[in-house]
């Protein structure tokens, strides 16, 4: 009985320790940003909102891109508070 109850639990966190490492910031989306794309590097987008000001997003596998970024290009990013671009999507009259 007791390796069965020390297996299980093996299983529940082995399982839960995935789910718990995952940042909640980049599961959640809390803003939305229309602009225009200054420069597009490596992991990083840097874009300039209809006010004037420049945001820094942080881009991985997770984030959800519709179509090439390119300089230039109006986007509209879902971001969560810490930079992770969430989502971006381009405005693109070409497409």
């Amino acid at each position: 009985m007791k390796k069965i109850t020390l297996i299980l639990a093996a299983i529940i966190i082995l399982i839960g320790i995935p789910a718990l490492s995952y940042p909640e910031s980049k599961k959640t989306v809390s803003n939305k940003i229309f602009g225009k794309v200054l420069k597009a590097e490596g992991v990083f987008i840097l874009v300039m909102d209809k006010e004037g000001r420049t945001h820094k997003f942080h881009l991985d596998e997770t984030t959800r891109l519709n179509g090439k970024i390119k300089a230039g290009m109006a986007v509209v990013i879902e971001s969560s508070d810490s930079g992770h671009a969430v989502s971006i999507s381009t405005n693109d009259p070409q497409k």
